[in-house]
């Protein structure tokens, strides 16, 4: 963490430098190095997972992370939506903003309400988890109700920041399904 601070520190100071001028010379950075040096900082990162946004709500669903021994009110009233041909597969699970005690209180129905009409807003009622790794499409397989991840599988999770941009927040190894589903819990309730 106090590595991730320095570097930011140094960006900052960067900035600043290239946009004040000294008297016989001016410093200047393209926008270009600055936003490569903020994704090596993992400040931001350029991914858009909301790219194909009315696609992605073809395959969308709504119910619970499954695979975990824990209350289906906290595994519950989620959305989901994955991508399975893009450049890297994903999965991004949406959780209706306020807590499990909202969630609870309006219900699936104006949870799913919401959640089909998220395009226009880009899911702005939502607090949204991206989570990157290798999966079949599950209608392109013999059984689209076998598994369609093979494990252990490396993940890169992101947090949406707003709008389409998101936040890198770590990459693990998931050895099983429940080790995967335990992963997008805890990080949905910031509990890494």
């Amino acid at each position: 963490m106090p590595f991730k601070f320095i570097y930011r520190c140094l960006l900052v100071v960067l900035i600043a430098s290239c946009n004040s001028e000294s008297s016989s010379n001016k410093i200047t950075v393209s926008d270009s190095l600055i936003k490569r040096i903020a994704v090596k900082l993992q400040i931001t990162d350029s991914v858009h997972f909301f790219n194909n946004c009315s696609e992605l709500m073809n395959g969308s669903s709504s119910g619970g992370i499954q695979g975990v021994n824990t209350s289906k009110d906290s595994t519950g009233y989620f959305c989901f939506v994955e991508c399975f041909d893009c450049k890297e597969s994903y999965e991004v699970v949406l959780s209706y903003k306020g807590g499990i005690e909202k969630r609870k209180f309006i219900g699936y129905q104006k949870i799913e309400a919401s959640f089909n009409s998220g395009c226009q807003n880009l899911f702005n009622d939502f607090d949204c988890f991206a989570f990157v790794l290798k999966m079949r499409d599950p209608e392109k397989q013999k059984d689209m109700h076998a598994m369609n991840i093979d494990f252990p599988v490396n993940v890169k999770i992101y947090k949406r920041i707003s709008g389409d941009t998101w936040q890198f927040i770590k990459k693990i190894k998931a050895k099983s399904f429940e080790e995967y589903s335990r992963a997008e819990l805890n990080t949905i309730y910031g509990l890494d």
